[in-house]
């Protein structure tokens, strides 16, 4: 069985939310590579008729998912407090499934470290009381939700690729408003990110590709926002993604600047330093 795209689902805005107020990124010796957003739709034909055909076809599909990997829930037998997940490759063959407690923003990020590529994956999430038409809720009375995401193309040739890549030290400085705030040392396998937590900022940090004299590093900043109703873990918003070429030895600095509502002097400027070396 397979389930393929829609489209890409988009974060929205909103005005009780931390907001990014912009990014500079400055590496020393090297200039950065460009860095590309985009979204992947497959494109749909036909009036509306045509897409109410194709929903209705969609919806199916995933509520085949969900009887096929989780008949117990499917069935009412059990009713975890937990996020349903369904991870397909580009063609729509499924390559793992599961349930835990995240939120859907959290959950791509704590796949990349099982299944690298998680987390550039496309996704939408679903209601179950949707797929089934009847209301299905956990064991605290919530909406039991599933997340499917779909692994991008590249990511086949891209894991095989890291498999060969040496372990690389990193050295992280984090400051706030210019205070240094820590000096961290990690340890960064290949496509397997490595979470980094301050006051009000995670980083997830993954060494994405590497040579005899540079390495690819891959960040994703994120803060935590308010939430609001059914929530299974403290929610963060993605504020950069930026990737960041540098050589061994030298170090590549970002600064973020974030607004956080509510708070006395809320705007922040955050500067991240990285320093990496070879661990082999």
């Amino acid at each position: 069985m397979r389930e393929l795209p829609g489209k890409a689902l988009q974060e929205h805005p909103h005005a009780n939310e931390p907001r990014s107020t912009g990014r500079l990124v400055m590496l020393r010796g090297i200039d950065p590579p460009p860095v590309f957003v985009a979204f992947a739709v497959r494109p749909t034909s036909g009036g509306p008729d045509s897409r109410i055909v194709e929903q209705s076809q969609r919806a199916a599909t995933q509520r085949a998912l969900i009887e096929r990997h989780f008949p117990e829930i499917a069935n009412g037998s059990s009713n975890p407090h937990a996020l349903l997940w369904v991870l397909l490759d580009s063609r729509g063959d499924v390559v793992a499934t599961g349930h835990e407690a995240s939120n859907p923003e959290a959950l791509l990020v704590n796949l990349e470290q099982r299944n690298p590529g998680a987390a550039k994956a496309l996704s939408v999430t679903r209601a179950l009381s949707e797929l089934f038409g009847r209301q299905v809720l956990d064991e605290r009375g919530q909406p039991i939700l599933a997340t499917f995401a779909w692994l991008p193309d590249e990511e086949r040739s891209r894991s095989a690729a890291r498999s060969s890549m040496p372990k690389v030290a990193l050295d992280l400085t984090v400051h706030r408003n210019g205070k240094l705030l820590s000096r961290t040392p990690l340890s960064l396998t290949p496509g397997k990110p490595q979470m980094h937590t301050e006051e009000k900022v995670r980083l997830d940090i993954s060494a994405m590709d590497a040579s005899d004299s540079l390495v690819d590093i891959g960040i994703v900043m994120q803060v935590p926002i308010e939430t609001h109703g059914a929530e299974f873990a403290p929610r963060w918003e993605v504020v950069s993604r930026p990737m960041l070429r540098v050589r061994f030895g030298e170090e590549a600095v970002l600064e973020q600047g974030v607004h956080y509502p509510g708070e006395a002097g809320g705007d922040v400027v955050w500067r991240i330093g990285f320093t990496p070396t070879r661990a082999d």
